[in-house]
């Protein structure tokens, strides 16, 4: 679920909770002093894997493919 979640089904690319480049303003602004940051790495230790960076960009190209291919077929009739 986590894979789905990163934007595969948006035009943005994915938001992997390892990109957080620990500059500390979530944590300034976060109303509930959550440690963002930390809890991004646990994020990033337990969900991401050489599979997770994978399969976004293989399935965000079928999605493009088939949308290009019932384009294609529709302007065909």
């Amino acid at each position: 679920m986590y894979a789905v979640s990163l934007g595969v089904m948006n035009e943005g690319g994915p938001a992997f909770a390892s990109k957080c480049i620990k500059c500390g303003k979530c944590e300034r602004h976060c109303p509930q002093e959550l440690p963002i940051m930390e809890l991004l790495d646990d994020v990033s230790d337990d969900m991401e894997g050489v599979v997770t960076k994978l399969v976004p960009p293989i399935f965000k190209t079928f999605i493009t493919f088939q949308r290009y291919r019932n384009g294609r077929k529709a302007k065909n009739l």
